[in-house]
């Protein structure tokens, strides 16, 4: 039987197109549509939708599964990707479907209202667990199940994957950033490499280390005859133009300008390790002002404690859903004095404070924090720096701050802030 086939695609393509009855593809060199940063997830919603719509018929979810899929996917939050997230999110929140209901229950930390934060760190790991370690098959029958009693128990099993992809990862993890220690001191691009890992991994060990390094990371293990490979990179560094420049060394690549994946033989692994290790940042020259650095955070505003408050958490509400291209405001803020420090989780890996602003207290939790790094006590005044969010405790909501970092008031490099007529430092070195 004869099939009329269309492909979609959101990566830079090669030089042959796929014989199809279309390609759509927004990078393709004769594509004149507007918004070339659409994800594979949000490219099969528009054609989906488009083809429904010829038949005058529509389908329940299919922004909220791309929703998930342009979060993972890491699309810039500008475009129709952001009104895509923003549609996709209000009907996460309203679904009737168990298995999206049964996704959503299991992830988000108030399922009926699921934020980025939940596509990005729970809802989507998950998903991506069954395909990384185990069957994506089992991700799919879920999305997909009208029956209730069939959800409950495949998000039993897709938790349990899920858990052993964290496992891994957390080994993986502790290896690679071994490895990184050799490049210390160093800001250009890393290749990592260890046979034994995983290769649905990969892709989360680079992105790790490119958030904790801020550097370019490329993690490469060997599959079967070809060694296979994820970069994740800062936004000094594009990604799929790197991959371009050693394409002579791979045997397959693809991706955009934060994330991209490739293959290659072993015969090539070092001159390719040569060629990217060597690229510049930023890549290519021009693409941003400076090279990110670790251990630097951008700050876009200083506040005294007085005025965080509802009325600006209602103002940063408009400016959601955030992601990159639209990142969420960072926010340092003085005054505050501590009331109570404690470590909290099972291994006791996280900060939670109970800050003063004068008669009030103000609650900020700082979220893996190193072990050596000691509690403030009671009474030491603090600088923190981090981000706005609306948190449910015991049925009633609060503000809180999630903290990035730190420090005492009286050492603090915002300490600059609070002088008349002095030049504020736009970055607050982090601390410990």
């Amino acid at each position: 039987m004869d099939l009329d086939v269309i492909v979609t695609d959101h990566h830079l393509p090669g030089p042959m197109l796929p014989r199809a009855a279309a390609v759509v593809d927004p990078h393709r060199a004769d594509c004149n549509y507007p918004d070339s940063d659409l994800t594979g997830a949000g490219l099969s919603f528009k054609l989906a939708t488009a083809l429904l719509a010829r038949r005058g018929l529509s389908a329940p979810d299919l922004a909220g599964v791309a929703a998930i899929g342009t979060i993972a996917d890491l699309a810039p939050m500008t475009g129709e990707s952001r009104a895509i997230v923003r549609l996709g999110l209000e009907e996460l929140a309203a679904s009737k479907r168990p298995g999206l209901r049964a996704l959503v229950a299991a992830s988000a930390i108030d399922p009926d209202n699921p934020t980025v934060r939940d596509l990005g760190y729970t809802i989507a790991p998950r998903i991506n667990a069954a395909g990384r370690i185990a069957e994506a098959e089992l991700a799919l029958r879920l999305l997909v199940s009208d029956d209730e009693e069939e959800a409950a128990r495949l998000i039993g099993e897709l938790d349990s994957v899920h858990e052993r992809r964290r496992e891994l990862t957390t080994a993986a993890l502790a290896e690679a950033r071994a490895l990184a220690d050799g490049h210390s001191g160093e800001n250009g691009p890393v290749l990592l490499r260890k046979d034994s890992w995983a290769p649905g991994i990969v892709g989360l060990i680079a992105g790790r280390l490119a958030d904790e390094l801020a550097r370019p990371v490329g993690v490469v293990c060997a599959v079967d005859e070809e060694l296979r490979g994820s970069v994740r990179a800062p936004q000094d560094f594009h990604v799929a133009a790197a991959l371009e420049a050693c394409a002579g060394l791979l045997s397959k690549r693809g991706g955009h300008a934060a994330a991209g994946g490739f293959s290659l033989i072993e015969g090539n692994w070092i001159a390719f390790q040569a060629a990217f290790g060597t690229l510049p940042r930023p890549y290519p020259p021009g693409l941003a002002s400076r090279a990110e650095r670790a251990g630097q955070l951008a700050i876009d505003l200083v506040l005294p404690a007085s005025r965080v408050d509802w009325a600006l958490a209602a103002q940063l509400e408009r400016l959601r859903p955030y992601g990159p291209g639209n990142v969420e405001p960072v926010l340092a803020i003085t005054g505050m004095h501590v009331a109570e420090a404690r470590r909290v989780g099972a291994t006791e890996a996280h900060m939670s404070f109970r800050m003063r602003r004068g008669l009030e207290t103000f609650d900020a939790v700082a979220f893996a924090t190193p072990a050596e790094r000691p509690l403030p006590a009671a009474g030491d005044a603090l600088d923190l720096v981090g981000t706005l969010e609306r948190d449910t405790f015991q049925g009633i909501e609060r503000l809180r701050l999630r903290v990035t970092d730190y420090a005492h008031s009286e050492a603090s490099p915002l300490l600059a802030r609070r002088l008349p007529r002095t030049p504020a430092s736009p970055q607050l070195a982090a601390v410990g």
